[in-house]
């Protein structure tokens, strides 16, 4: 398991391994982990930032392989990239009101960014129609634990879109459109302060239920994108 893979393959498909710009310790000790986070203790202890995301970057490896793969090269045709923006608009679409809830009622202050506007006007840019809505339920004992599992996956389309950006812009097809369809790269550019996001949300990670909480929403996040890309390509 690598905790520092990024977007160098060109198989990748727009997802960052990892919000975090940083590398993480790859020496971290797996068995500490699960002692700390999954076995029976007395003592609550809180987990630390960088544990947090080794555990949810692991943890959720092979789901983020699977969508890499699945979404494959998106700047290669226009019909690759509109379906890359149907699955993000859909997706977000779902989410971002469930993290707009759940920070509103724990009246964290954090700082989030939505994407919705900006990928409402790539999908008019792009002339595509939408994709249907769902419901979206955050996994988990603790709903606040959840959202980070969700903002972890969410920040990784972001950084994904962030490393994209000039491949895409540079593709061939993008010259039919006398507006570029590149509102959701643009906005995801002013995306930042990843890092002050986790740790206002911090204080909600009491113990190791909180971090299967993170992971199990996480997982369901993972699972969502990849429904959607499936739908997207099918369109």
């Amino acid at each position: 398991m690598q905790f520092d893979r990024t977007l160098t393959s060109e198989n990748d498909g727009g997802f960052a391994d990892d919000a975090m710009p940083e590398r993480l310790d790859a020496s971290l000790d797996k068995q500490r982990h699960r002692a700390a986070y999954s076995a029976p203790h007395t003592a609550k202890p809180r987990a630390k930032r960088n544990d947090l995301h080794a555990i949810l970057r692991e943890r959720t490896d092979r789901e983020h392989r699977e969508l890499d793969a699945y979404l494959g090269k998106i700047w290669a045709t226009s019909e690759d990239y509109a379906a890359y923006i149907r699955m993000n608009h859909r997706s977000h679409h779902v989410l971002e009101p469930a993290v707009e809830t759940v920070l509103g009622m724990h009246r964290q202050p954090v700082t989030y960014l939505p994407m919705r506007a900006a990928l409402d006007r790539d999908v008019a840019t792009l002339g595509i129609r939408p994709l249907a809505g769902r419901s979206f339920r955050l996994r988990g004992s603790t709903e606040g634990a959840s959202l980070i599992g969700v903002l972890y996956v969410l920040e990784g389309s972001r950084l994904g879109a962030r490393m994209l950006h000039q491949r895409v812009k540079q593709s061939s097809w993008m010259d039919r459109f006398a507006t570029m369809p590149l509102a959701f790269f643009e906005a995801a550019s002013q995306s930042r302060d990843f890092f002050k996001r986790m740790n206002a949300l911090e204080s909600l990670m009491i113990d190791g239920d909180d971090i299967e909480s993170a992971v199990s929403s996480a997982k369901a996040t993972f699972a969502l994108f990849m429904e959607t890309a499936e739908l997207a390509k099918k369109q």
